[in-house]
C-alpha cells in the first residue's frame, strides 16, 4: 500500500519536531527516522535513517564486503571526486597544459557511496515518495 498525499503531509509535520521519531517498513525491515546531533558544538543535527534499529556504516560502501543492497533505495547517495592533478590560479600556460595532459591520461575517479545522514526533511520525503513498497508505521500501531 503507498501512502497518501496527505499521510506524507503528517510525515512531514512530525519530522519538524527535533525528538520526532518516524517508522516506516519496507521489504520487511523496520526503518526508524529521527533526528541526531552530528558536531561537536551540538548546533547542527540531521536526519539519520536505521534500518532496524542499527545504522552500519559499512552497508553502504560498494566495495566493502558489508555492503547491502537495500541501502541504495533507503539512504542517500553520495559521491565526491579523488582529483591527482589541480589547477592552480596563476599558473603558466606551459603548468596549464600539463595539467590538463596528465588529466586525460590519468582521470579523475569518483568514489560513490550511501549515507545514513539526510540534512533535511524535505530531501528524505522526495527520495521516499519514490520507493515502492515503503509503509508508514503510524504512533496508535506501534504503541499497541
Amino acid at each position: 500500500m503507498t501512502i497518501s498525499k496527505e499521510m506524507w503531509g503528517v510525515v512531514a509535520k512530525e519530522l519538524e519536531s527535533l525528538f520526532a521519531v518516524t517508522r516506516f517498513r519496507c521489504d520487511g525491515r523496520v526503518l526508524t527516522v529521527r533526528w541526531v546531533n552530528t558536531s561537536k558544538s551540538g548546533h547542527t543535527f540531521k536526519l539519520a535513517v536505521y534500518i532496524d534499529d542499527r545504522i552500519q556504516p559499512g552497508k553502504g560502501w560498494l566495495n566493502s564486503d558489508f555492503f547491502d543492497p537495500f541501502v541504495v533505495k533507503i539512504w542517500r547517495k553520495r559521491t565526491y571526486t579523488v582529483t591527482l592533478f589541480k589547477r592552480k590560479t596563476g599558473e603558466s600556460r606551459r603548468s596549464l597544459a600539463a595539467v590538463a595532459r596528465l588529466k586525460k591520461q590519468f582521470p579523475d575517479k569518483v568514489i560513490v557511496y550511501y549515507d545514513s545522514l539526510f540534512s533535511s526533511a524535505s530531501s528524505l520525503i522526495r527520495q521516499y515518495r519514490l520507493i515502492e513498497g515503503l509503509e508508514y508505521v503510524e504512533k496508535e500501531a506501534e504503541n499497541g
